[in-house]
This record gives structure tokens, sequence and C-alpha cells, in this order.
């Protein structure tokens, strides 16, 4: 893992009660997502299974930097989702199906990319859309 910083420049700080708040909300996603643990430790950036299982325990809580920066991603990408497909099934769908506006890739692909601007540009191509409507 990595401190990146956003595109903005600025790396996300979380207090730790946002942090757990946001990690357990990422977990369940990953479960409507039906995203095996390999599949979603490298949507976190490539996370070991000790660093997952830990993550995942609550014993590691990201307040700051890649791991942090990617919970957020993952919110604001779950928030677009919802705002496009009413449907959860819609939703699990769209994530593991290849997309033009994605140059063919998956989201799924996209997010588990190492270098987190694939996941930063998955989220804007996202708000683009919702504000397309």
């Amino acid at each position: 893992m990595t401190d990146e910083a956003s595109p903005a420049g600025e790396a996300p700080k979380l207090t730790e009660e946002e942090a757990r708040a946001a990690t357990r909300t990422i977990f369940r996603l990953f479960m409507v997502w039906d995203l095996s643990e390999k599949e979603s430790r490298e949507v976190l950036g490539g996370l070991t299974e000790r660093e997952f299982q830990s993550l995942q325990e609550g014993e590691l809580v990201p307040t700051t930097g890649d791991l942090a920066e990617r919970l957020g991603l993952l919110l604001g990408i779950h928030r677009c989702l919802r705002l496009l497909f009413r449907s959860a099934a819609r939703r699990k769908r769209w994530i593991r199906a290849p997309n033009r506006g994605l140059g063919g890739e998956t989201a799924l692909a996209v997010m588990s990319r190492s270098d987190i601007s694939g996941m930063w540009n998955l989220e804007r191509y996202l708000e683009a859309v919702v504000q397309q409507g």
C-alpha cells in the first residue's frame, strides 16, 4: 500500500470512527457484489491475506493513505451505481460487464488495478453519467 494523494493533491483523513464505518460498509458491498476474497483484496490495493483479515476484524483502521482513499472512492462508486440502477442485481452485473465507457474493460478490472488512478477515473466517469441523467 502507498500513501498516494488524490488527484486534487490531498490525501484523505478519516477519523477512526469514519474509517471503521466505511470498512464495514465496504465489506457488505463486496458481499452484495459477490466478490471473492482475492477480488476484494485486489480492489483494496492488493492487500495481503493477513492485511485483509486485519481489516475485516477491525485491527487495521485506515484513517489515511491509499487504503482510506480507496474506501472513500468505493463509497462514491456505490453511491453513483445506486443512483443509476435501482436493482442491486443490475449493479452487481454492471461491475462485471464489459463497458464501452471504460474502453471495454469491466468496472471490477478498473478498480482492481494497483494504481489508484483507475478507481478515480471510474468514479469520475460514473459521476458524469449520473449528471447526464
